[in-house]
């Protein structure tokens, strides 16, 4: 039977609400195969106005835990941010040790949760947000005439000017896209303003260790964390990462780059030749720091102007 376009004119109503229908059933159905999946549970949501909170035991990325081989073991990470209590979380480890992986899990396990889907987890319990904001990737935007670190910063500035003291936040390795010194200090006043204007559940991924120091600034609301690792040196110096993805307290020393750049196969003697440039430039840090610290002692000692003292910190380290 032919379907004539005045036909489908006169009753364009009722072919739109059925079309309407049948999309949230299929929702429905596909809410419903989640929720038989094996290691999904139930979220229960609290709407209190007051706080704000997230407490997921053993939770897994959604799609990395679906798409790694059985043979694969997924290690689950739990997340526990509360706003009356410890509401910031500072993420450090080497580079691909799954920093990004744990925060948009606790991203997609939030937005999950909203719109009434079972979750990867053995156990969930979050409040209500008006808003998961996010700033994660690096890419420019040519056609608008904006590099990438001008994107990274827009992106932060809009989140900064909509967030909510209801609101998570998730933002990675703000501040990378331009030099270190500037970096850090962008990182470091944005942050900043995360801990004390909105006061939100914020995921921080950082490779800056300056900022470990909100920890001791705010102890009762920021924590320290890293994606655990084993380092195993072997007999030719070269440094051997293995990878443990297990969310621990404390902040990472180092970023260990340079084992990716061996995983990305770059030749070997480049990467030698990196890996004694970066200790040079390593030690040579570490011995900045500990002339500072000679100083601050020579200024605080009673005898701060013997002459042993003062030699000493003209010798250095």
């Amino acid at each position: 039977m032919e379907l004539h376009t005045s036909t489908f004119g006169e009753n364009y109503q009722r072919y739109r609400k059925a079309v309407q229908l049948l999309s949230v059933l299929d929702c429905l159905f596909s809410l419903a195969s989640v929720a038989k999946h094996h290691g999904y549970c139930k979220p229960e949501i609290y709407d209190d106005v007051d706080i704000s909170y997230i407490q997921i035991k053993q939770a897994r990325h959604p799609v990395i835990h679906h798409l790694i081989a059985e043979q694969q073991q997924y290690v689950p990470n739990d997340a526990d941010l509360h706003s009356d209590g410890r509401r910031v979380m500072i993420i450090t480890g080497p580079n691909m040790g799954g920093k990004s992986s744990y925060i948009k899990q606790v991203a997609l396990i939030s937005i999950l949760a909203q719109m009434g889907s079972f979750v990867p987890a053995d156990s969930a319990k979050l409040s209500v947000f008006d808003a998961v904001y996010t700033r994660m990737g690096a890419a420019d935007e040519i056609f608008r005439g904006r590099s990438t670190f001008m994107v990274e910063l827009q992106e932060a500035s809009q989140i900064m000017a909509q967030a909510t003291s209801r609101s998570l936040v998730i933002l990675d390795e703000l501040g990378r896209g331009t030099s270190t010194h500037d970096g850090v200090a962008i990182a470091y006043s944005v942050l900043d303003f995360f801990i004390n204007k909105p006061k939100c559940l914020t995921l921080f991924v950082t490779h800056y260790p300056m900022l470990a120091e909100f920890e001791n600034l705010y102890p009762d609301h920021v924590g320290n964390y890293h994606m655990s690792f084993f380092l195993n040196e072997e007999e030719s110096n070269e440094e051997v990462i293995t990878f443990l993805y297990q969310l621990v307290s404390g902040m990472a020393e180092r970023s260990y780059g340079l084992n990716v750049a061996k995983l990305a196969n770059i030749p070997s003697d480049i990467v030698k030749r990196a890996t004694q440039k970066s200790h040079f430039l390593e030690e040579k840090v570490l011995s900045r720091r500990r002339q500072l610290d000679l100083f601050r002692d020579l200024l605080n000692t009673q005898a701060d102007s013997s002459p042993e003292n003062v030699k000493r910190f003209l010798e250095g380290p």
